[in-house]
């Protein structure tokens, strides 16, 4: 099962898209720290079914590149 999340620090770029799309799918608020040595190389996990995960991050692609607003598979951006 692959883990996907979210980076806590870009989320704060987009007030919409964090309280709608990613709030209701982040209940556990685990933090997974993906980017080792970085100060805002943290990032909040998407508890939902994969084909959800994928969908809310094909949405944030709509709007912002891989280095705007940084998703995760593992420990890998996409």
């Amino acid at each position: 099962m692959t883990v996907y999340s979210v980076n806590v620090m870009d989320m704060t770029k987009d007030d919409i898209l964090s309280s709608f799309m990613i709030a209701p799918v982040i209940k556990s608020r685990q933090l997974v720290d993906v980017e080792k040595g970085r100060v805002d190389g943290t990032a909040v996990v998407l508890d939902c079914p994969e084909e959800r995960a994928l969908a809310i991050i094909a949405c944030i692609r709509m709007k912002y590149g891989k280095n705007e607003f940084r998703c995760y598979s593992g420990k890998k951006r996409v």
